[in-house]
């Protein structure tokens, strides 16, 4: 149905409509409309001698046309009261990041992945330091932790609801497991992670498994913290 057609119908039908004016969150884009000077005559009645309204002379450019967004016209400050700040709701790059979580051995291994894939050889290097702590073989259950989780930027997309939704979710993944520890590989995972207070113990690995593969001298500084795991 045409727009002006169906507020015709509310309109003679004592049906008010409205227009949020902020964008809900969760919610489709909201199409703006602009204020019309008088409201529009209920369907039928006789408006043979009323002037045409500046909505009705330019219906096609407001819901039909692609420039059919008055907010656009909108100074820029008044646009970001509506909408909000793109700044404030996107994430920025620098927020982005992905988490590995593997668990295996009895421990939940976490690695900062630096916008690179985790790739095989770091999911059996893993394997093989709980090979080596355990005594026996065991398969790595891998999740992957991506932030944002969406893209949707009317919701908080910052470093602190980033940081609230990792916590979050590796609780819920030391909680399922059932693991007695956690191992934060590479410096980057302890600046993320080191203050966590996690009711398990904690350990703290120099350097990753990308930075191990990368420098095979980098595993003796990893050995000489998984040792004292061993021997406990």
């Amino acid at each position: 149905m045409h727009e002006l057609t169906r507020l015709k119908y509310l309109n003679a039908m004592g049906i008010p409509a409205y227009v949020s004016r902020r964008a809900l969150p969760g919610a489709a884009k909201t199409r703006r409309l602009v204020q019309v000077p008088r409201m529009l005559e209920p369907a039928g009645c006789d408006d043979s001698n009323a002037q045409e309204t500046p909505l009705e002379r330019s219906s096609e450019s407001i819901f039909e046309g692609p420039a059919a967004s008055p907010v656009e016209s909108l100074p820029a400050r008044q646009l970001e009261q509506l909408v909000g700040s793109p700044r404030a709701n996107s994430a920025d790059k620098s927020q982005r990041f992905s988490i590995a979580a593997l668990v295996t051995g009895g421990y939940l291994w976490l690695e900062d992945l630096a916008d690179r894939p985790l790739a095989k050889a770091q999911v059996e290097l893993v394997q093989s330091m709980a090979f080596a702590l355990g005594g026996k073989a065991a398969s790595a259950d891998i999740t992957q932790f991506d932030w944002p989780i969406h893209s949707n930027s009317q919701l908080d997309l910052g470093s602190d609801a980033g940081s609230e939704a990792l916590m979050t979710f590796l609780l819920r993944r030391l909680d399922q497991s059932g693991c007695r520890g956690v191992i934060l590989l590479g410096q980057p995972m302890r600046e993320r992670l080191g203050d966590t207070d996690w009711h398990v113990e904690q350990f703290f690995c120099p350097h990753s498994t990308a930075e191990m593969l990368a420098s095979a001298g980098c595993k003796r500084a990893v050995w000489q913290v998984l040792s004292t795991l061993r021997e406990a």
